[in-house]
């Protein structure tokens, strides 16, 4: 098939990518100028520059191809970034979505999020694709972006278009960077968590959600939308889990209150130095005390999914990150983890879909 991916170059993307081309699809990349595709490896990709908030250039750009996977998108959770993370979420995928229908393409892969699917304040309830918006109206300005564009996404499929999304949990695993979820994980072993909420999340390991994306590419799933997710931990058992692995004394849980009264102090004094309120404020702090559990039965009986432990993707990503460089081994566990082999993800790729093709 001939597939356009956006966003194929961030965390979830590049592995998308990779297992695209493993499984001999050709794949067109739409980049904005000057992203870094080198690692990306010697794929044979074809990059085209564009941008998805310049509607007038991805006509062209996907006309004669089979299938569009929408990944780009922006975690956006500077107050400064606001106004951009909802331009680049919610704008950037309606116009991808009308492009779509005006290129002919016959189908888009979406890659959502759980958050557009909900939480709750207490962690006895598992949310699935049935459920309606149950985020509350507190949440922050990327939750209610990727809610947002899901719907708008979902509504101009009906025009005529095969549409599926695809809501992965918490990303784990290796590759990616020093932001995001991988970033939030690392910061255990780097003295930037210093306690955690009594919130949760559903966790996913990222080579689990490229295989999703290859499934959904390939077959007709007959639904909209596809929970991708292997366990569901607080952040007080998931940052005990990287702690234990890592060797580290694991962050404590915090009281609410407090850290509701500090990220409101926090943003007072950032109205005179912005850059405070980055990496700690109001809208942080409401998303990390919710649970986002959900239940995985679909993706496991629609898709056939089979997820690794949460441990192991723990530990891979920390391994990961120790071979690259945006970790270092502080402590003889770490030690011990870069002694293992790195990860070759092109290598891991390739037999996934030699696994997938099997299984067909």
């Amino acid at each position: 098939m001939r597939v356009v991916v956006t966003g194929g170059t961030g965390f979830i993307g590049s592995s998308v990518v990779r297992l695209l081309r493993a499984a001999k699809h050709e794949v067109r990349l739409l980049v904005r100028t000057g992203s870094q595709t080198d690692h990306l490896g010697a794929h044979d990709l074809e990059l085209v520059e564009g941008d998805i908030l310049e509607p007038g250039s991805l006509t062209s750009t996907f006309q004669g191809f089979d299938c569009v996977v929408h990944i780009a998108g922006s975690l956006g959770r500077d107050p400064r970034s606001r106004r951009e993370t909802w331009r680049v979420n919610v704008d950037g995928t309606v116009n991808v979505m009308n492009a779509a229908l005006a290129a002919r393409v016959p189908k888009v892969v979406y890659t959502s999020s759980v958050v557009a699917v909900g939480s709750t304040l207490r962690g006895t309830e598992m949310l699935d694709e049935t459920c309606h918006w149950a985020a509350g109206k507190n949440v922050s300005t990327y939750v209610r972006s990727k809610y947002t564009a899901q719907r708008e996404a979902r509504s101009i499929a009906r025009r005529g278009l095969e549409f599926v999304s695809l809501n992965p949990a918490f990303t784990l695993g290796p590759g990616g960077d020093s932001s995001g979820s991988v970033g939030q994980l690392l910061s255990v072993f780097m003295g930037k968590l210093p306690g955690v909420l009594r919130g949760g999340v559903g966790v996913v390991d990222v080579r689990e959600v490229a295989l999703a994306h290859l499934k959904a590419v390939e077959s007709t799933l007959g639904v909209d939308r596809v929970i991708l997710s292997a366990e569901n931990h607080t952040l007080e058992r998931l940052f005990a889990i990287a702690s234990a692995i890592g060797g580290v004394v694991p962050p404590k849980v915090l009281p609410y209150a407090l850290i509701l009264g500090l990220a409101r102090a926090t943003e007072a004094m950032a109205k005179l130095k912005p850059s405070l309120a980055e990496r700690f404020n109001l809208e942080l702090v409401d998303d990390a005390h919710r649970y986002w559990f959900v239940n995985n039965t679909l993706s496991r009986e629609l898709l056939g999914m089979q997820y690794r432990s949460v441990r192991e993707t723990v530990a891979d990503t920390i391994r990961s990150a120790l071979h690259d460089g945006r970790l270092e081994a502080t402590t003889p566990e770490l030690e011990v983890l870069k002694e293992d082999a790195p990860i070759d993800l092109d290598l891991e790729m390739k037999r996934l879909a030699i696994q997938h093709s099997t299984n067909l």
